[in-house]
């Protein structure tokens, strides 16, 4: 029963636990989700407009300037007229370059084919150079206006430029303008917005390159903007959300394309903390739900335990003696003759002498002791293996296996001995001291004999030890 109760309190834990592990997990990816959901729908897009909004009035600013200058009439008259002064045209572009903090100012002559910038240089533009491919690129594109990247020939440093076109009143070109700002400008505002809300923000061109990125930190080396370029593009006009995972992290990529340019706004926020955080709190209630379940169960199934065994005890067990009862006796005979029906056994019928006249002379409070006390004597003498049961009022059945045969002699000799041990005995009970006698027969068989028949031939040899005298053992 013990070993049943054991199995019974493995298995409900088990499932217990199974169901709270299969809950925390299912809450955990319903958490995950949410938490995607979160950044998806409002950080990743909070952040995104805040740095959109201010990257794009800092992009525009010198596309802006670029148009102011393209369609100022002096600069159209100074191209038209070929004859004006390449001084003027310097301090246009220099006042121009002051007034707006620029890095350089420029303009292009088309039917020249001359450079000249606001230090006064005038440089003629060669179609098949590679310092040249700009203008003739700028020329092709059906665009008014193009930002591009470039480096400042003085100190190497990247530029960001603005290019316009100057049109005449037929609407031929007749000219580029442009200004160029130092890129560092641009990264001040994303290293601002990245220290504030801890993420990593980039600025890459439709290839796929980085132009700048905040110092918070930097895609993985495996990371390739090329491989959103097929979804970015399908729909240029609203945001694009894609979710990164590595071994180690999970972060969430939000881009955007800024206006008037050939450039995408990318922000990173790694969501790897969040998770994780959504993880330990996982495991933490799982824990401590199974830990309170299985104390729960403990403690449930302890109690159904002791009642079933109060229970068990009570239908199996004679309550005066402790001994089995008749039911539970033949059934712990019927098991023990099954797994040995070869082997011999002895069975002896105990009765107690004149136990009628104890209960008449003293009352049934004496005789009951006396049965307590045949009990513990029976209980005393027997070996473990041995099965006693309570048969009757005042009759004991002692069920003892010799698995090594059956000597006649030392059988009848330990009968004997419980015998003159119970008739030595005193009783004591409310100041009345008696001693008392037993009668045994009993019977040597195997297990596979009849169990009836043997029952009987044992019945036989008690009446004929009470025949002859009583406090005596017979056998049949």
């Amino acid at each position: 029963m013990r070993g049943r109760y054991h199995k019974q309190i493995i298995f409900i834990s088990l499932i217990i636990s199974i169901g709270f592990s299969i809950s925390a997990v299912v809450t955990y990816s319903r958490e995950k989700s949410e938490a995607e959901k979160r950044v998806l729908e409002e950080s990743l897009p909070l952040i995104g407009d805040s740095i959109y909004t201010e990257i794009q009035s800092n992009i525009m600013n010198p596309v802006d300037i670029a148009t102011f200058m393209a369609h100022d009439s002096f600069v159209r008259d100074w191209i038209i007229d070929k004859n004006s002064n390449p001084v003027t045209i310097r301090k246009y572009l220099r006042g121009i370059k002051e007034k707006y903090n620029a890095t350089t100012a420029f303009l292009v002559d088309d039917a020249e084919k001359k450079y000249y910038t606001d230090s006064g240089s005038q440089l003629v533009l060669h179609k098949n150079t590679a310092r040249d491919a700009w203008y003739w690129r700028v020329l092709a594109d059906p665009a008014v206006y193009e930002l591009n990247l470039g480096k400042y020939q003085e100190n190497d440093s990247l530029l960001v430029f603005a290019n316009e076109k100057i049109f005449d009143d037929q609407g031929q070109i007749i000219g580029i303008v442009g200004i160029s700002l130092e890129l560092h400008r641009f990264k001040k505002i994303i290293d601002k917005y990245a220290e504030k809300y801890n993420n990593a923000i980039y600025i890459f061109d439709q290839s796929g390159n980085i132009i700048i990125r905040s110092s918070v930190s930097a895609f993985p080396p495996h990371f390739d903007f090329k491989s959103m370029n097929t979804a970015i593009h399908q729909d240029e006009s609203v945001p694009h959300n894609f979710l990164l995972q590595s071994t180690a992290t999970e972060r969430i990529v939000g881009i955007r394309k800024l206006p008037g340019s050939s450039w995408y706004l990318a922000v990173e926020e790694d969501v790897s903390e969040t998770l994780a955080n959504e993880k330990k709190s996982m495991i933490e209630t799982l824990l401590v739900s199974i830990i309170s379940s299985i104390i729960v169960i403990l403690s449930t199934t302890g109690l159904v335990y002791n009642t079933q065994r109060k229970l068990f005890a009570a239908a199996t067990t004679d309550p005066l003696t402790g001994l089995l009862n008749r039911n539970a006796f033949h059934e712990r005979i019927r098991r023990q003759r099954k797994r040995h029906g070869e082997q011999a056994f002895l069975l002896a019928m105990i009765d107690i002498d004149h136990f009628k006249a104890i209960n008449d002379s003293h009352g049934h409070q004496l005789g009951d002791e006396v049965i307590r006390d045949c009990a513990r004597a029976l209980r005393e003498a027997a070996s473990d293996g041995d099965i006693l049961a309570r048969w009757g009022g005042e009759e004991f059945l002692l069920f003892s296996p010799q698995p090594d045969g059956c000597d006649q002699d030392s059988c009848r000799q330990w009968l004997d001995d419980i015998r003159a041990n119970i008739a030595a005995r005193r009783i004591h009970c409310h100041g009345v001291e008696m001693c008392v006698t037993v009668s045994i027969g009993y019977t040597l068989a195997k297990n596979s004999a009849n169990w009836e028949q043997v029952l009987e031939v044992a019945d036989q040899a008690l009446y004929a030890a009470k025949q002859a005298g009583r406090n005596r053992v017979m056998a049949a």
